[in-house]
């Protein structure tokens, strides 16, 4: 058989399509920065698919909130890109390059950086690698950082191409210096000079985060950057952000849920070799609650997808009045089955809501259920400094069909432990504050790591809610005075 002969002008156009495919492999690789957070789902090399930004909500929530926040932490599950969305951020930074859609805070002057991570190792495996390519071979490219950005001349090693330090090159012709530090070289490999940003990547030591708090001072708009999957549980400097709220702290939580990048394969296969007890942990990157747990029950016991209405149940919801946050929660009650469904739920407030607004807000929560005025329990002592009844009073001005709840905690948590236990008790996906509350809701530990019997009081406004409920539902909730519609059909604030 006669071999066929390409024709010359063929083979030429073949030649230049695969001379422009290996140029753009070849930018690909030296300027990984554009393929992050595109407008539309980009394809990279190797056939890698890097989702549409829009599908990260929770990472554009994490750089917005540095428009005005001096310390985050972004509380990841496992997977979720958290490193990768530092390293973005920080790339842009020391560049002083910003993509359209940026809404955190900007420089526009040289930084001085530091980077800090567990071990040498690990800090030159996972984030030297990730940010700049594999170790010595920089030059070529390979990281999430654009190799003409970088000063390969700068470029300072320990060890086993371990980099201690380096320098990025800026748009107008000055450098940042980043420096890379490991919690392994002691506090005391922390002390030197002001620093524009400190990042840690996973658990850090209190006495080492805090060591970089003070390398921040006299720097305008410092930021201090906190990526993490807490695996190891609330460690100090964990609780410093989930225990003792500021307006210079603030936490973004990022579950598998809000990940769109993992595939269920690899999520099952990573529970299924996972203890059961770091299981929640993994999927949200929240702390597992361990012995310390107030409601020590799996997610997948008691979370559900919504679903219909039923016309024989009955309704009730219950709020918690607080001076940070005013919270509330509605419930269906499945009578035949002694079931409780949480499919609703409101949190906001601080100094500058009132009652009216929560009011106006609860009504209107109540109408959308088929309700003129659903019946409520609640509790808002905390606002009022006087009693519940006063303030309770307060709210019913405004029209709303409350009366005060049952607060004997231990045995309202009894009562929720109960129905969480044997599945009376289930709660709609969409309830994301409810779960995040209960990610962290536990008991406080004594000088010996046990468990007391104080909770701790933070972040608990839902939780209390829901006990609230749940002490109420048999005697107060009702069914609505019209036919309720399906929970897919109605927007929940």
């Amino acid at each position: 058989m006669t071999a066929f002969a390409m024709p010359a002008d063929v083979q030429g156009k073949r030649r230049a399509l695969v001379a422009i495919r290996d140029e753009l492999e070849r930018r690909d690789s030296r300027n990984r920065l554009r393929l992050y957070f595109p407008d539309e789902e980009t394809i990279g090399p190797d056939g890698v698919i890097f989702p549409a930004r829009e599908r990260y909500p929770k990472h554009l929530e994490f750089f917005a909130r540095g428009a005005n926040v001096f310390a985050r932490m972004f509380l990841a599950a496992v997977g979720s890109g958290k490193t990768e969305a530092l390293l973005y951020e920080l790339s842009c930074h020391a560049r002083g390059w910003y993509p359209h859609w940026w809404e955190g805070v900007r420089y526009n002057r040289p930084l001085s950086i530091w980077v800090c991570g567990g071990t040498i190792r690990s800090v030159r495996d996972i984030m030297q690698t990730k940010w700049l390519g594999p170790p010595k071979l920089e030059h070529i490219g390979g990281g999430i950082l654009p190799v003409d950005w970088l000063d390969l001349d700068s470029i300072s090693r320990l060890s086993q191409g371990s980099i201690d330090s380096f320098r990025i090159k800026r748009a107008d012709g000055t450098t940042t210096h980043v420096g890379f530090k490991a919690y392994e070289q002691g506090v005391a490999a922390f002390y030197g000079t002001d620093k524009d940003i400190v990042a840690y990547d996973e658990p850090c030591p209190l006495a080492i985060y805090s060591q970089g708090l003070m390398r921040t001072r006299n720097r305008e708009n410092a930021r201090v950057i906190y990526t993490v999957a807490a695996l190891e549980g609330r460690t100090e400097a964990v609780r410093l952000f989930m225990d003792e709220p500021d307006p210079s702290r603030v936490i973004v939580t990022c579950s598998w849920d809000e990940i769109p990048h993992l595939t269920e394969e690899w999520k099952r296969n990573t529970l299924a070799n996972t203890s059961i007890y770091l299981q929640d942990a993994v999927k949200t990157g929240v702390p597992s609650r361990g012995q310390g747990a107030v409601y020590p029950t799996l997610e997948k016991d008691f979370v559900i997808d919504p679903i219909p209405t039923q016309k024989h149940w009955r309704w009730i919801w219950a709020m918690d009045g607080g001076y940070h946050n005013t919270a509330a929660v509605w419930g269906a009650y499945d009578a035949d089955s002694d079931t409780v469904y949480i499919v609703s739920e409101y949190k906001d407030g601080g100094e500058g809501t009132d009652a009216g607004l929560h009011a106006t807000r609860f009504l209107a929560r109540n109408r959308a259920f088929g309700f003129l005025n659903m019946p409520g329990v609640g509790d808002a002592s905390a606002v009022s400094q006087i009693d519940g009844k006063k303030m309770l009073n307060e709210y019913k001005g405004y029209g709303l069909n409350l009366r005060l709840a049952t607060k004997a905690v231990d045995t309202g948590i009894v009562k929720v432990l109960t129905r969480l236990n044997d599945g009376r008790l289930k709660v709609f996906r969409t309830c994301e504050k409810f779960l995040d509350e209960f990610r962290s809701y536990s008991y406080e530990m004594d000088d010996e790591g046990k468990p007391t019997q104080r909770i701790v009081k933070v972040n608990d406004h839902i939780l209390d809610s829901c006990r609230y409920l749940c002490m109420a539902v048999e005697d107060v909730a009702e069914r609505p005075a019209v036919t309720t519609t399906q929970f897919k059909d109605l927007a929940f604030g």
